[in-house]
């Protein structure tokens, strides 16, 4: 908005491109504006379910070193089922 505002101080300005009027770079500077409102809104949201994510993993992780664990109590180190598991990690 600045930048816009320190535009129509200039004299003489005027661009040969209708995207560069004054006129189109404040309504541009104001529909910017107004999304950065309406996404600072938003942020709540996005922070919830990046919490929901990072728990699920953790429950994932969670469940993948119970199963490994039970998998070389019940075959040993040896055996190709827990060799085949045994890389998994999260």
């Amino acid at each position: 908005m600045k930048f816009v505002v320190g535009l129509g101080k200039v004299t003489g300005y005027a661009p040969p491109a209708t995207e560069l009027s004054l006129t189109a770079m404040q309504a541009l500077s104001t529909a910017y504006a107004t999304k950065n409102v309406g996404m600072a809104g938003l942020a709540g949201d996005a922070s919830l379910k990046i919490r929901t994510r990072q728990s699920g993993f953790a429950d994932l992780k969670s469940k993948t070193k119970d199963i490994k664990n039970a998998v070389l109590a019940q075959y040993g180190t040896k055996s190709a089922t827990y060799t085949s598991i045994k890389g998994l990690s999260f």
